[in-house]
């Protein structure tokens, strides 16, 4: 693993695509405080649950985050406006095999290769499943270890093929593992439109460095590369970085956008104007995960912070760890263990900034990112990367019973699946 420094004579500013003044990069919410900027962003209008119990609001956010570290909830008027809302197929919990060889004692689903499936009569069915009969028995055999998570995932990184799961389809609160979606809508819209992150700059807004929770300390006015941003976004787990992301590239989707076009049209309507830019980010958020098929995933924020609505599973975010580890950049982010660089604040004064990752098994043999989580309504939460010589896996784990347990748990889970892996072999 590495340190990164950003230290070095600053290059010649450029802008987003189309932005064709200096003033139209720095994306500073139009609010002239945060209170104002509280009364644009009214209730959102979000789906509805018909099983009480399924509701992700039954979950409680109230319990105050006695962890120094930990991330605080947001209240009520913090929602965003215009959360799109998502038609979810069946739940994927129909696809559990239903062999007599299923371990049912430790309440776990055994996968083998990837299903195939296709929606008929509104119901979700299997095509094709492989024989899994064989790894189900090795689990019998050699049982995972107890894991205080209460729920997770073990993929295999080099297919993308989900290995072992406990309630992997449950639907939870997911903290900053937020962020990895965050990262990588940024990722594709830097690639599609060939933006140097290295030399492109935003603004941080009043309403960006209010962010509670995590932060990378940034402030009002603060102007910082993208790529500096990124490492805000992943090492510190910074809720101001991710917020100023979001606004900054929803207002870049947003100039592309049709609803732009047709006020381009209209000439007594101030076309650039975008009084709020989250909506253009969380579309393009969940989008992303109906394309890459997460089909219990909703996103209501861009930093993770406690909201009922902004939900996923063990399963989908081993999924999204799987596409966001084949992006160079992304790796190269989430591995770094401490980065420095220099910030320009209000009258052009520099300071230098300096984060940590919060993932404690960097370092550790065989050990990469992804993304650690924390709220009173997710619990402690880990996306984490193991490789050794041809094996690689992805851990997820969602509430996890403590701080510290993560790098314990994450490592017993791949030991355990070493140990069934040598025994197909």
């Amino acid at each position: 693993m590495k340190s990164y420094s950003n230290l070095d004579s600053k290059p010649n500013r450029v802008s987003l695509p189309s932005i064709k003044s200096k003033d139209m990069f720095k994306f500073q919410t139009p609010f002239s405080s945060l209170q104002s900027a509280k009364a644009n962003y009214s209730r959102p209008n979000l789906p509805t649950y018909k099983n009480s119990r399924n509701s992700p609001s039954s979950q409680s956010t109230n319990s105050k985050d006695t962890q120094p570290n930990s991330e605080k909830s947001l209240s009520n008027e913090d929602s965003l406006s215009d959360i799109p809302k998502l038609n979810y197929p069946p739940s994927l919990a129909s696809l559990r095999t239903n062999t007599s060889n299923t371990n049912r004692s430790i309440s776990t689903t055994v996968y083998g290769s990837r299903p195939t499936y296709t929606k008929s009569t509104n119901q979700t069915t299997i095509d094709s499943l492989n024989d899994i009969s064989h790894i189900t028995d090795l689990a019998k055999k050699i049982k995972p270890p107890s894991i205080s998570a209460r729920c997770w995932a073990i993929m295999d990184a080099q297919t993308g093929n989900l290995i072992y799961g406990k309630k992997e389809t449950k639907k939870r609160e997911i903290a900053s593992l937020t962020k990895m979606m965050n990262l990588l809508c940024v990722l594709k819209l830097v690639k599609e439109y060939n933006i140097d992150p290295k030399n492109t700059y935003l603004e941080v807004s009043k309403l960006a460095a209010s962010m509670k929770g995590t932060t990378a300390n940034l402030r009002t006015g603060d102007v910082l590369t993208v790529w500096d941003l990124l490492h805000g976004l992943m090492l510190p787990s910074g809720n101001d970085a991710a917020w100023a992301l979001a606004e900054g590239f929803g207002k870049f989707i947003y100039l592309r956008s049709d609803e732009y076009k047709a006020k381009c049209i209209d000439s007594k309507v101030k076309a650039s104007s975008c009084s709020n830019p989250l909506k253009y980010f969380l579309k393009m958020m969940n989008q992303t995960a109906q394309d890459l098929e997460m089909f219990h995933t909703q996103y209501a924020n861009p930093h993770g912070l406690v909201n009922p609505f902004n939900v996923s599973t063990a399963g989908d975010q081993a999924k999204l760890s799987y596409h966001l580890l084949k992006w160079e950049m992304a790796r190269e982010i989430v591995n770094t263990q401490v980065y420095s660089c220099e910030i320009e604040m209000t009258g052009e004064r520099m300071r230098k900034a300096t984060w940590e990752n919060t993932n404690k098994l960097l370092g550790k043999e065989g050990w990469g990112g992804v993304k650690t989580g924390i709220t009173t309504a997710a619990g402690y939460c880990l996306s984490s990367y193991y490789q050794k010589g041809q094996e690689a896996f992805i851990v997820i784990l969602l509430c996890s019973s403590s701080k510290e347990i993560r790098w314990v748990e994450a490592p017993q889970l791949v030991q355990w699946a070493r140990e069934i892996r040598d025994q197909e072999n």
